[in-house]
Protein backbone atom coordinates (compact mmCIF):
# COMPACT_ATOMS: atom_id res chain seq x y z
CA UNK A 1 0.00 0.00 0.00
CA UNK A 2 3.06 2.24 0.00
CA UNK A 3 2.47 5.49 -1.86
CA UNK A 4 -1.24 4.87 -2.06
CA UNK A 5 -4.12 7.19 -1.32
CA UNK A 6 -6.39 5.91 1.43
CA UNK A 7 -9.80 7.33 2.27
CA UNK A 8 -11.31 6.63 5.66
CA UNK A 9 -15.10 7.02 5.78
CA UNK A 10 -16.32 7.60 9.31
CA UNK A 11 -12.97 9.03 10.41
CA UNK A 12 -14.39 10.31 13.69
CA UNK A 13 -15.49 6.83 14.77
CA UNK A 14 -13.21 4.84 17.06
CA UNK A 15 -12.16 2.41 14.35
CA UNK A 16 -11.99 4.99 11.57
CA UNK A 17 -9.92 7.38 13.62
CA UNK A 18 -7.48 4.61 14.61
CA UNK A 19 -7.15 3.58 10.95
CA UNK A 20 -6.47 7.18 9.85
CA UNK A 21 -3.79 7.56 12.53
CA UNK A 22 -2.15 4.21 11.70
CA UNK A 23 -2.02 4.94 7.97
CA UNK A 24 -0.63 8.44 8.54
CA UNK A 25 2.03 7.06 10.89
CA UNK A 26 3.14 4.77 8.06
CA UNK A 27 3.46 7.72 5.67
CA UNK A 28 0.38 7.13 3.54
CA UNK A 29 -1.69 9.89 1.99
CA UNK A 30 -4.95 9.86 3.94
CA UNK A 31 -8.30 11.60 3.54
CA UNK A 32 -10.38 11.50 6.71
CA UNK A 33 -14.05 11.78 5.82
CA UNK A 34 -16.87 12.54 8.22
CA UNK A 35 -19.93 14.79 8.21
CA UNK A 36 -18.18 17.81 9.74
CA UNK A 37 -14.58 17.51 8.55
CA UNK A 38 -13.53 17.84 12.19
CA UNK A 39 -12.00 14.45 12.97
CA UNK A 40 -9.11 14.48 15.45
CA UNK A 41 -6.44 13.37 12.96
CA UNK A 42 -2.74 14.14 12.46
CA UNK A 43 -1.83 17.31 10.56
CA UNK A 44 -0.68 15.21 7.59
CA UNK A 45 -4.22 13.86 7.11
CA UNK A 46 -6.65 15.77 4.90
CA UNK A 47 -9.99 16.22 6.71
CA UNK A 48 -13.00 16.19 4.38
CA UNK A 49 -16.60 17.04 5.27
CA UNK A 50 -18.97 14.81 3.30
CA UNK A 51 -22.40 13.32 3.79
CA UNK A 52 -21.64 9.86 2.45
CA UNK A 53 -25.27 9.34 1.50
CA UNK A 54 -24.75 12.05 -1.17
CA UNK A 55 -23.48 10.15 -4.24
CA UNK A 56 -21.84 13.14 -5.96
CA UNK A 57 -20.09 14.37 -2.80
CA UNK A 58 -18.87 10.88 -1.95
CA UNK A 59 -17.61 10.31 -5.51
CA UNK A 60 -15.51 13.47 -5.17
CA UNK A 61 -14.17 12.38 -1.76
CA UNK A 62 -12.98 8.97 -3.00
CA UNK A 63 -11.72 10.11 -6.42
CA UNK A 64 -8.12 9.02 -6.88
CA UNK A 65 -8.21 6.65 -3.92
CA UNK A 66 -6.52 3.28 -4.07
CA UNK A 67 -8.31 1.97 -1.00
CA UNK A 68 -11.37 3.08 0.96
CA UNK A 69 -12.00 2.04 4.56
CA UNK A 70 -15.72 2.06 5.41
CA UNK A 71 -16.20 2.61 9.13
CA UNK A 72 -19.19 4.97 8.98
CA UNK A 73 -22.39 3.73 10.54
CA UNK A 74 -25.85 5.23 10.91
CA UNK A 75 -27.43 5.40 14.34
CA UNK A 76 -28.48 1.89 15.35
CA UNK A 77 -32.14 2.87 15.50
CA UNK A 78 -31.87 3.77 11.80
CA UNK A 79 -29.84 0.79 10.55
CA UNK A 80 -32.66 -1.09 8.84
CA UNK A 81 -33.61 1.91 6.72
CA UNK A 82 -30.33 3.81 6.46
CA UNK A 83 -27.50 1.28 6.19
CA UNK A 84 -28.40 -0.53 2.93
CA UNK A 85 -28.68 2.66 0.82
CA UNK A 86 -25.61 4.16 2.55
CA UNK A 87 -23.58 1.07 1.72
CA UNK A 88 -24.88 0.99 -1.86
CA UNK A 89 -23.71 4.59 -2.32
CA UNK A 90 -20.28 3.70 -0.92
CA UNK A 91 -19.95 0.64 -3.16
CA UNK A 92 -20.94 2.67 -6.23
CA UNK A 93 -18.43 5.43 -5.44
CA UNK A 94 -15.60 3.00 -4.68
CA UNK A 95 -16.33 1.04 -7.85
CA UNK A 96 -16.32 4.22 -9.95
CA UNK A 97 -12.98 5.21 -8.38
CA UNK A 98 -11.58 1.75 -9.19
CA UNK A 99 -10.48 1.44 -5.56
CA UNK A 100 -10.52 -1.43 -3.10
CA UNK A 101 -13.08 -1.40 -0.28
CA UNK A 102 -12.33 -2.54 3.26
CA UNK A 103 -15.36 -2.91 5.51
CA UNK A 104 -14.95 -2.21 9.20
CA UNK A 105 -17.61 -3.92 11.25
CA UNK A 106 -18.62 -3.12 14.81
CA UNK A 107 -17.36 -4.96 17.86
CA UNK A 108 -20.55 -5.12 19.90
CA UNK A 109 -20.83 -8.89 19.60
CA UNK A 110 -17.72 -9.27 21.77
CA UNK A 111 -17.83 -9.39 25.56
CA UNK A 112 -16.13 -6.52 27.40
CA UNK A 113 -12.37 -7.03 27.57
CA UNK A 114 -9.27 -5.27 28.82
CA UNK A 115 -7.20 -7.05 26.15
CA UNK A 116 -7.03 -6.75 22.35
CA UNK A 117 -9.88 -8.58 20.63
CA UNK A 118 -9.19 -11.47 18.26
CA UNK A 119 -11.30 -14.00 16.39
CA UNK A 120 -11.03 -16.20 19.49
CA UNK A 121 -12.26 -13.58 21.97
CA UNK A 122 -15.35 -14.34 24.02
CA UNK A 123 -18.65 -13.08 22.66
CA UNK A 124 -21.28 -11.32 24.69
CA UNK A 125 -23.84 -13.90 23.59
CA UNK A 126 -22.53 -16.60 25.94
Amino acid sequence: MSGSVAVVLGASSGAGNAIAHALAARGHTVRAVNRTGNAAVPETVEPVAVDITDPAALATAVKGADIVFMSAQPAYVNWVDAFPPMLATVIDAVTAADARLVMVDNLYMYAPSDHPLTERSATGTG
